[in-house]
């Protein structure tokens, strides 16, 4: 996964603009390594989940994916945003979604 983003990060120039269509464990997935390394690279724009039947008339596949959109960062850098991390939800799964909806609700 993380060949897939570095190489497609790596041809676009700084401030340019990516979006990648990949499934939610690309944002849900307990182990950030992934998420950090978009992190250090580019800057979320934002997300949208699709709903788990999007593809299920053209692909037969019934999965949920996410839209993510990012702008390539000028320099890499350490400094790791909150939505890199996971939050818990009301029942203790594991929700990166949650960690930035918070985010938003907490700066409004």
């Amino acid at each position: 996964m993380i060949i897939f983003f570095g190489k497609t990060l790596d041809k676009v120039r700084p401030g340019g603009i990516i979006a990648f269509i990949t499934s939610k464990g690309t944002m849900d997935k307990e182990n950030p390594e992934v998420r950090k390394y978009i992190a250090q690279r580019a800057n979320l724009i934002g997300a949208i989940r699709l709903p788990e039947n999007t593809f299920t008339k053209n692909a037969g596949t019934k999965v949920t994916s996410d839209i993510i959109f990012l702008q390539k960062r000028e320099n890499l850098t350490d400094i790791m945003p909150d939505w890199v991390y996971l939050d818990l939800d009301e029942k203790d799964v594991l929700d990166g979604w949650k960690s930035r909806n918070n985010q938003k609700e907490q700066k409004s």
